[in-house]
């Protein structure tokens, strides 16, 4: 390396991000709760998140996995992503997407059940 070239330096992406106010008023009383348990102790609210995230493990366990499935998994968006897979792989030429699609259909009410509302 010549004197003249100076090495690359990499920064860490940052990526803010939005919190709810749930989320805030919470963070806000342990911030609280640090101060009251020793005076002197100032925490950003940043360094606090920074702390929590980095002494949690780093595999969620199979509990948070499920409820996080639950709670943010939406079929119309995983149906979207499907789609647009399948035009991928065809703008790609290839004829098998590697996934056979299943559609049920809704089974029609009983013979027995119609009969008994008519009259």
């Amino acid at each position: 390396m010549s004197e003249n070239e100076k090495p690359e330096i990499t920064r860490p992406k940052l990526e803010h991000v939005a919190l709810s106010v749930s989320s805030v008023l919470k963070i806000n009383a342990w911030l609280e709760q640090v101060s009251a348990k020793k005076k002197g102790v100032k925490i950003s609210r940043k360094d606090f998140i920074n702390w929590l995230i980095e002494k949690s493990p780093d595999n969620l366990s199979g509990g948070d996995l499920s409820a996080l499935i639950d709670r943010f998994y939406d079929e119309a968006k995983f149906l979207r992503h499907l789609l647009r897979e399948v035009n991928q792989a065809k703008a790609n030429g290839k004829t098998d997407t590697g996934f056979e699609l299943v559609v049920k259909t809704k089974k029609l009410e009983s013979k027995r059940e119609v009969d008994e509302v008519e009259p």
